[in-house]
């Protein structure tokens, strides 16, 4: 996101096309699967299901020195 200036939940440069598809590639199995790339309420729901148990975080900045933050939030299916 930081290297297109594009926040946005959907297909990233690398061609997975959700949140989904980004955590089966780093072979995160989950039982379900949440995303947060700006602030907002739907956000804030996110980060207060119960139903979520893990985290994970990326911080990259552009070369202008603007911060862009993912946030994936998940819970591991154990398989």
């Amino acid at each position: 996101m930081a290297r297109t200036k594009d926040m946005a939940h959907e297909e990233n440069i690398d061609g997975q096309k959700n949140v989904g598809e980004r955590a089966h590639k780093a072979r995160y199995s989950w039982t379900i699967i949440g995303e947060n790339v700006a602030a907002g309420k739907g956000h804030r729901d996110n980060i207060l299901n119960g139903k979520f148990r893990n985290i994970g975080l990326g911080i990259a900045q552009d070369a202008n020195g603007v911060t862009y933050w993912c946030m994936v939030l998940g819970n591991w299916s154990g398989s």
